[in-house]
């Protein structure tokens, strides 16, 4: 559980999301997105959000998801690399066992992942 963004980019690949803090949850330019919020009450994060807990497909309940739009896709066998946009923020997303492949153009998807595995940065 990295705290400050070198260490989070440090340890792997990761997206970062800048956000704000906001009645138990972060406001970022994607939408709200719900993670353990960090002791600050309100103020500038930092959201850390690692490809392979990026999923696409439908979402279960209790988690943050989004439509995007996937695109840019690299396929590497068993897994594809894809680019996402969901409202402007861009995030890459590694896909096991891939249903979309968006080569030429852009594809919609629901993009989710789990509150626990969005890590706010406060450094």
């Amino acid at each position: 559980r990295p705290v400050s963004r070198f260490a989070a980019s440090f340890i792997g690949e990761t997206n970062f999301i800048e956000g704000r803090v906001e009645a138990g949850a972060v406001a970022t330019p994607a939408g709200r997105i719900l993670c353990p919020v960090p002791s600050i009450t309100n103020g500038t994060v930092t959201l850390s959000i690692r490809p392979e807990v990026i999923h696409l497909g439908q979402p279960p309940a209790g988690v943050n998801a989004f439509r995007a739009k996937v695109h840019d896709t690299i396929y590497l066998g068993e897994m594809a690399q894809h680019l996402v946009d969901i409202d402007g923020a861009t995030l890459k997303v590694l896909d096991l066992h891939p249903k979309i492949v968006a080569r030429d153009g852009a594809d919609e998807a629901t993009v989710w992942f789990r509150p626990e595995n969005v890590v706010p940065l406060t450094k």
